[in-house]
């Protein structure tokens, strides 16, 4: 294959340094701790590197040297741009912007290194492997970075990195462990193996997961990555199929129904994964913990056997999920984005105030009572609440999901796993978003509804009015459904679910207190949760 795919510099100008002397001299001078500051200093230098004549021996030294501030410099990014509501705003996207440049010139510096081997350079041959590693690893690396903004992966991303997999395989390395000391577990990796891992990382329904569990999956692969191969024919579990990539078609690994044919098409060994998995997920139950397993500290063992159950099933058994397609015969829709706005939006005028004998009074309001015979409460003037809703698209539903499309002069942003409320055909409902996918036009929502009409209703804790804090939420009420075997719960605002926590409820008509029994599902805005009536 010919060398073009590694590219050569532009400009033969002179390094800012000549050997790695000189980058450990200037590496003492780098701010690590002013992450803004440490990550625009090692673009530039990376930027004067790839574009000057150093020795590509002497090149390859500073790299190494190097690459640890650029990691630690990265990590400080991540929380910048990660976790954050869709759309970015201008300053979390230039973050962004900024962590994708410093991978892809740190990719092509150990790409030059790759190409000075690959011509017989003396002091390179050895290092062909590590060479062709790293630069595979940066190389995903900036692939990754539009999986942790809910984007797809350009195309001309997935073409480089199939591209240069090529020469690995030419060179016969796809195999070959080389030491990564920048990787937890074993410090040892194969080139074949960071492909593998982006391919992984992209078919493991991204758009569905929480940047905590994304990230969380993305250190995991470290170590499942080399747990698998990628070769022309690779076996998968009884009456599955493997993922696939074609070589020559640049793209996320599919299973489809018809698999590929032909000398470029690979296959991920989905057996040796699914044996991994499971054995993974078998010793989760049996109450082991997460680290001990190589997954990290970051997951509780519930949720990561959750987790790793879900991903088995994407990677192991399912028919890969095709991105979205706007299809024709979209309509308008109505949507709040928030639990505050649906009660309020369901509410109108039929939900009346909590009633005056059923609360206590504060200090301040029975001094205001006893001097004026009535509380500054009873005289201010009435404000019916505002209800901020906005317009969007219904591209798609079905019984239990719809997929919109957010417009772009849309002011709110959106979270994986928020609570929304749509009206479909006159009917309000409450949904979570099961996945998001942002394009340069739109954002795309996908939308999992909850089970039964939500009704209004108004809530405070209990244990909170013996603090003094009296005043009341708003809340939902869902209804059980028997047919989807789904019972009667709450949907209460974040951070109030406690084990057997009492709540007062005014539904309009009573006031009665429940207990929460357990919480089904927590999301960036709300929780759902079980309850029962006090005594009960």
């Amino acid at each position: 294959m010919s060398l073009d795919a590694i590219p050569l510099p532009s400009v033969g100008n002179e390094p800012p340094f000549a050997d790695v002397r000189g980058a450990r001299e200037w590496l003492k001078l780098l701010p690590l701790i002013n992450t803004r500051q440490s990550c625009h200093e090692l673009d530039e230098i990376f930027s004067k590197l790839n574009a000057s004549r150093i020795d590509a021996v002497e090149l390859l030294k500073s790299l190494e040297l190097l690459r640890e501030a650029t990691h630690t410099t990265q990590a400080g990014l991540l929380p910048h741009y990660t976790g954050r509501p869709l759309p970015l705003l201008a300053q979390e996207a230039q973050h962004w912007h900024e962590a994708q440049a410093l991978w892809a010139h740190l990719e092509t510096a150990y790409a030059r290194c790759w190409r000075a081997a690959r011509e017989g350079h003396p002091g390179l041959i050895e290092h062909h492997a590590l060479i062709a590693e790293r630069t595979l690893r940066y190389g995903s690396y900036v692939a990754r970075g539009y999986l942790l903004v809910y984007r797809s992966v350009p195309t001309e991303v997935w073409q480089r990195l199939f591209t240069r997999y090529q020469l690995v395989e030419e060179a016969g390395l796809a195999r070959h462990t080389v030491r990564d000391s920048l990787i937890e577990i074993h410090c040892s990796t194969m080139p074949q193996s960071m492909l593998i891992r982006i391919l992984l990382l992209a078919g493991s329904g991204v758009r569905q997961l929480s940047s905590k569990h994304l990230l969380w999956l993305d250190r995991a692969l470290e170590l499942l990555s080399t747990r698998t191969t990628l070769m022309p024919r690779a076996p998968a579990p009884q009456g599955k199929t493997s993922l696939q990539i074609d070589l020559a078609a640049p793209a996320p690994a599919l299973r489809a129904s018809r698999p590929l044919d032909g000398a470029s098409v690979r296959e991920i060994d989905t057996l040796a994964l699914a044996q991994v998995l499971s054995k993974r997920i078998k010793s989760l139950r049996e109450g082991e913990l997460p680290q001990r397993l190589g997954l990290g500290t970051e997951l509780a063992p519930q949720a990561a056997e959750a987790l790793l159950t879900d991903i088995y099933r994407r990677w192991c058994e399912l028919p890969t999920e095709l991105p979205f397609r706007r299809q024709s015969g979209s309509r308008p829709i109505q949507v709040e984005s928030s639990l505050v706005d649906l009660n309020r939006l369901l509410a109108g005028d039929k939900l009346p105030p909590v009633p005056e004998e059923n609360i206590q009074l504060d200090r301040r309001a029975l001094e205001e009572l006893r001097l004026f015979g009535q509380t500054s409460a009873s005289i201010r003037p009435v404000q019916h609440p505002v209800v901020h809703t906005e317009q969007w698209e219904l591209l798609r539903e079905t019984a239990q999901e719809i997929l919109l499309a957010r417009p772009q002069d849309s002011t709110t942003r959106i979270h994986v796993h928020q609570l929304l409320g749509v009206t479909l055909e006159g009917t309000p409902l409450a949904g979570v978003t099961r996945s998001l996918e942002e394009t340069d036009m739109q954002l795309h929502v996908g939308m999992r509804l909850l089970p039964g009409t939500p009704q209004p209703a108004l809530a405070r804790p209990s244990d909170l009015v013996r603090l003094g804090q009296r005043n009341y939420s708003e809340i939902l009420l869902l209804p059980a459904v028997p047919s989807l075997k789904s019972q009667a719960s709450l949907i209460l605002p974040s951070g109030w679910h406690r084990q057997s926590r009492q709540l007062d409820i005014w539904d309009g008509t009573l006031l009665y207190r429940v207990r929460l029994i357990q919480a089904l599902e927590r999301g960036s805005n709300f929780e759902r949760v079980l309850y029962a009536p006090v005594g009960s």
